[in-house]
């Protein structure tokens, strides 16, 4: 007994009904449920096969003669015919249609009477139904014959013969079923095989009849298909018209289509693993900025006199929010600007925290970006509340951040604007990646059908977009002169850092104020309050006046440090010793205060660069195939190549 071993599964199918949807919908929902059952499900019908044997017989004429014995055994509901779609795709035709039922000889005739039976013609096939009195709960046994003309493909080599002898399509199981292939006298079997179910096939002596045992229950979606080449010139050594292409098309399967899905997916795999190898390079090669000679750990001293805005795009290659906020905070310690905390009595009583930025001085001495920035803030006037600039800030940062970048450029740290240069490989691995997924569509859509690991190549140019678009924030690359001062800065910000480890902060006191502008474009700015806080020596920025000084009204434009009107002459704060302004006392003041003004001017700006991104909504109107569950291992035959096929079944 010779052994043919095949995957075979199971098809299931379930359905759901909420049961908190109202009656209408749940109405509507069983009509459409039961208007898509097949017959044989219609009100509760149900059957099984206990036994579905196919013979075919090739005939000396070439044509083949096929007996379909189905036992059946109607479980419940009634059942008044049968049925049999038959694809004539890769057949010549179809005739001599016979259903009996033992020894009772079907009549052919459209009137739907008991023992008749009607052929109609569907697109590329035909439907046969034969009729019997209504009949449930019982077993009965019905013979479909045809013949089939042109099923026989004609070689040299050997003539062959596939054929689905039992088709997947259909709602019920296959208790035990059996396909048999008698040869014409003088051919015998070159080769054996089939497809679908696991199968055991027996010759006999004479090699000229064959028969296939299913080894498993075939359910609703299982297949027999079984495949036989034998020999040559016995029938008429004619091909049938459909032949050729399918000869072709199965040539492209079996010769032409592994090689390309095997080369289609290598060069995937090789875009795949190839594509962050690239994009490394491109960094390499372009994005890396110069290597610089030796860099103490850490410097206590700025190494320039470089404005903290211009230091904080420079070190992180972006203009940002805490630049912008360095860049206030450093022209309020040169004396432009008066920061003031005030407190205003809002809904409830309850009172409310502001911020009043006074302008002190004129800004004609300043730099570009600077004189924009006080613009922004001030524009003709000469005082403005924190609170006044919410979503009206915004429309100047564009110009100052492109102020900043033009500064690098100017002292030549970057030979172009690192913002061009993130959205340039940004903005070109985002359309590649576009084009890879909606030029993918399109291609596969077209050449699916020709190789299924066209996706492959597709994928990995995928992965080289997106692998652009990462390294595209880290492409802009310093000068050799911008490498060297943003290694001298980052030393000076690791001083900053791990300052109350490497001086005595008592001793560094003073350097509060003079260095806060950089721990702010460093990002270190709450450590750096929180720290020297706790030092009682530390003096308050003589800039800025936290409530209560500045009154429900604020101070006199115009103060200056400690030493004013507001303050009193040698007024000491609370916590300072000897009438010395201090932190220690002021720590939740100046904290609050200070992480107030900064965290509140970033949260503002923050929000207003989430509202210069945002944009309103537009309110404008308006070969495919399959492959069986297991395919042929010899003979040159593929899976599902075969005629026959069709739905079957009982209503």
């Amino acid at each position: 007994m010779k052994n043919s071993a095949h995957s075979h599964g199971t098809c299931a199918r379930g359905r759901c009904v909420n049961s908190a949807v109202k009656t209408l919908l749940a109405a509507l929902a069983l009509l459409f449920l039961l208007a898509a059952a097949r017959p044989a499900q219609a009100q509760g019908k149900t059957l099984y096969w206990d036994r579905y044997d196919v013979a075919i017989t090739i005939q000396p004429d070439g044509t083949l003669r096929v007996v379909e014995t189905q036992q059946i055994t109607f479980t419940s509901g009634t059942f008044t015919f049968g049925f049999a779609a038959i694809p004539l795709d890769k057949t010549e035709g179809i005739s001599e249609i016979s259903v009996q039922e033992g020894d009772r000889l079907y009549r052919r005739s459209s009137s739907q009477q008991p023992y008749s039976f009607d052929v109609e013609s569907f697109g590329e096939g035909i439907d046969i139904r034969w009729y019997f009195p209504e009949t449930g709960d019982s077993t009965h046994t019905y013979e479909l014959g045809y013949t089939v003309a042109g099923a026989v493909r004609i070689y040299d080599t050997g003539d062959k013969l596939q054929w689905i002898a039992i088709s997947g399509e259909r709602d019920f199981p296959i208790q035990e079923a059996t396909v048999t292939v008698n040869l014409p006298a003088g051919a015998q079997f070159r080769t054996i095989d089939s497809a679908g179910v696991r199968a055991q096939y027996q010759e006999n002596a004479q090699a000229n009849s064959v028969t296939y045992v299913a080894q498993d229950i075939l359910y609703g979606s299982d297949t027999l298909e079984v495949g036989a080449e034998f020999t040559h010139g016995v029938v008429p050594a004619v091909k049938p018209a459909w032949q050729v292409q399918v000869d072709q098309d199965e040539f492209y399967d079996l010769r032409v289509r592994p090689v390309l899905n095997l080369l289609l997916g290598g060069l995937g795999v090789l875009l795949a693993v190839g594509a962050p190898a690239a994009v490394y390079l491109l960094w390499y090669l372009r994005g890396r900025d110069p290597e610089v000679g030796p860099i103490p750990e850490y410097l206590s001293e700025p190494p320039s006199d470089l404005p903290p805005g211009v230091i904080g795009s420079l070190v992180d290659e972006s203009a940002d929010m805490k630049d912008v906020v360095a860049s206030l905070v450093d022209l309020a310690r040169r004396g432009y600007i008066e920061m003031v905390e005030v407190q205003t009595k809002g809904s409830f009583g309850i009172k409310e925290t502001d911020h009043t930025f006074r302008k002190l001085k004129d800004d004609g001495d300043l730099t570009k970006f600077e004189r924009d920035l006080m613009k922004g803030v001030f524009g003709s006037e000469s005082e403005k509340k924190l609170t006044g600039l919410r979503q009206k800030f915004y429309v100047h940062l564009p110009k100052i951040q492109a102020d900043l970048y033009d500064e690098l450029i100017r002292r030549k740290f970057f030979a172009r604007s690192p913002q061009k240069t993130r959205s340039a490989y940004t903005g070109a691995g985002g359309v590649l990646l576009f084009l890879s997924l909606i030029g993918g569509f399109f291609i596969i859509a077209a050449a699916g059908q020709f190789a299924e690991a066209i996706f492959c190549p597709l994928a990995g140019f995928a992965i080289f977009s997106v692998a652009l678009m990462i390294a595209g924030p880290r492409m802009p690359a310093k000068t050799r002169a911008g490498a060297e001062e943003a290694a001298k800065w980052n030393a000076f910000k690791e001083y900053l850092r791990r300052i109350e480890t490497l001086t005595d902060l008592k001793s560094a006191a003073g350097l509060f104020d003079r260095y806060l502008p950089y721990a702010i474009a460093f990002g270190l700015e709450q450590s750096w309050v929180s720290k020297f806080s706790k030092v009682v020596t530390t003096p308050i920025p003589g800039w800025y006046i936290p409530y209560p000084y500045g009154g429900y009204g604020g101070v006199p434009a115009g103060r200056r440090g400690l030493a004013s009107p507001a303050l009193g002459q040698g007024t000491a704060l609370p916590g300072s010793p000897g009438g010395v302004p201090g932190l220690q006392g002021m720590s939740d003041s100046m904290a609050g205060g200070l992480q107030s003004m900064s965290n509140g001017l970033t949260n503002m700006l923050n929000s207003a660069g989430r509202t210069l991104g945002s944009v309103p909504q537009s309110s404008g109107g308006g070969r495919s195939g399959w492959s069986g569950g297991g395919g042929f291992s010899s003979g040159g035959f593929s899976g599902g190549g075969g005629g026959g096929g069709g739905g079957r079944g009982f209503g």
